[in-house]
């Protein structure tokens, strides 16, 4: 089967049709001919995986992260950056067309620069041997990483870290880089009756539970994580070995 990739949709699929029902298919460029196979299929589309490029885009570059393809966590790195800007202010705009509102807008991105290891927060997933990993594109299968190109490099270093934790007991780490570049690591369970999570600060001067300074609380909630009483003061000198 073939299509053309007519436009990008949210959060970053191609989108083209074949025999008159819409195919979206992963990691493509708007003009590039795909020929593709089918691994599921809906009433009104289909998703797509690439068997082939017959026609790639001119905007087309390998991706510069090893996991890239396999880990879900990116859709954009097989363009320049600059037409990663450009894509992202397409999707902003549509998102207003989708409400009915048809204004003519004109976002302004801020570059970064450089541009890789500028992300300032990230979520990961534990798996049963206590190993950091995203998940794979549209599945629950877990990709293990040691390293995240488009996060900053103080987050590295604790990924680097954490995957060398063996007694975590939370599916969940949200890892937060501030102004000052401390660390806010906020664990936390899926299964909600697990218990509370943990909420921790992370700089030069020690790993420190979020709950008694009001702004390392105020951080915690930027965090999007839990701040809760029972803390699990028992576990900061485990996790802190590792971490310094």
């Amino acid at each position: 089967m073939k299509t053309t990739v007519q436009k990008i949709i949210f959060p970053g699929n191609g989108l083209g049709y074949f025999n008159g029902k819409v195919v979206i298919l992963p990691w493509t460029l708007p003009g590039e001919e795909i020929e593709f196979t089918v691994f599921k299929e809906y009433k009104d589309y289909m998703l797509g995986r690439i068997q082939s490029i017959i026609k790639p885009s001119g905007l087309r570059k390998d991706a510069d992260c090893k996991y890239y393809s396999v880990c879900g966590g990116c859709s954009l790195m097989h363009t320049h950056y600059m037409n990663q800007i450009e894509i992202k202010k397409e999707l902003f705009s549509e998102q207003f067309k989708r409400q009915g509102l048809n204004i003519n807008i004109n976002p302004i991105f801020i570059k970064s620069d450089p541009d890789f290891y500028y992300r300032n927060k990230i979520k990961l997933h534990y798996d049963k041997n206590n190993l950091c990993h995203y998940y794979s594109l549209s599945t629950n299968k877990p990709v293990r990483i040691k390293e995240c190109i488009i996060a900053g490099k103080n987050i590295n270093f604790a990924i680097q870290n954490l995957n060398n934790i063996t007694d975590i007991s939370y599916d969940i780490v949200v890892i937060r880089e501030d102004i000052n570049k401390n660390i806010f690591l906020s664990f936390f369970s899926e299964n909600k009756n697990q218990g509370k999570g943990l909420s921790l600060f992370v700089s030069m001067r020690g790993l420190q539970p979020l709950g008694s300074d009001p702004d390392l609380l105020a951080h915690s909630a930027a965090l999007r994580g839990p701040s809760p009483k029972d803390l699990g003061l028992s576990r900061i000198p485990a996790i802190h070995k590792h971490l310094f």
